[in-house]
């Protein structure tokens, strides 16, 4: 038998519904706890990576409408799940009604929490404020750092793994004042990364 490959984990919550019943979450009643599921979800996907984990939280009735915690370890680690207290003022502090998770296993890099997932950009527009998760390898990482940083020198680079160049090129494709439909972006980007 192979060798178990292992590679990073990543998982999504929404809520599409809110009216809709749920068998699993009380959306009618607390639908910005909906967050509170995805340690499961990460635990579940624990296999994937176990250097680093996080989640990404949505909510637009408080300030910070994107809400980033990830730490190093395993996802009980990370979320401090045999601290109750602790886990459960995580889970208060970050919940939301859309979630995004990650558990890492590094490719490139280190264990730095750095680069623990998922990535957030901050902006001043809520259209270009966003996070986002990667699980996989660009090939042609070195020509996008390189064409990026050609084109917009006032760029920096810190990590130089490729889920920051993703993150870069997303910001560039979302400059401007053009709302840009994100399927148009992604479908855009998808002909300038190679990998997988």
């Amino acid at each position: 038998m192979d060798e178990l490959k292992h590679e990073c984990g990543v998982a999504a919550l929404a809520i599409l519904d809110p009216l809709a019943e749920s068998l699993v979450h009380p959306l009618r009643e607390a639908p910005d706890t909906l967050s509170r599921l995805m340690p499961r979800m990460l635990l579940d996907l624990q296999n994937r990576g176990q250097l680093a984990a996080g989640m990404t939280t949505y909510d637009p009735e408080r300030d910070k409408i994107i809400d980033t915690y990830k730490r190093i370890g395993t996802v009980a680690e990370a979320f401090k799940t045999s601290r109750p207290n602790k886990y459960k003022s995580i889970l208060k502090k970050h919940a939301g009604r859309a979630a995004i998770g990650h558990t890492r296993y590094a490719t490139c890099g280190g264990h730095s929490r750095r680069l623990a997932q998922p990535f957030e950009r901050k902006h001043a527009s809520k259209r270009k404020w966003f996070a986002f998760a990667f699980n996989g390898n660009i090939a042609n990482l070195k020509q996008l750092q390189d064409r990026l940083l050609d084109a917009a020198p006032d760029y920096h680079l810190t990590l130089g793994n490729d889920t920051e160049i993703i993150m870069h090129y997303l910001a560039h494709a979302m400059r401007g004042d053009e709302n840009r439909d994100l399927v148009d972006v992604f479908a855009e980007l998808s002909t300038t990364f190679d990998g997988s």
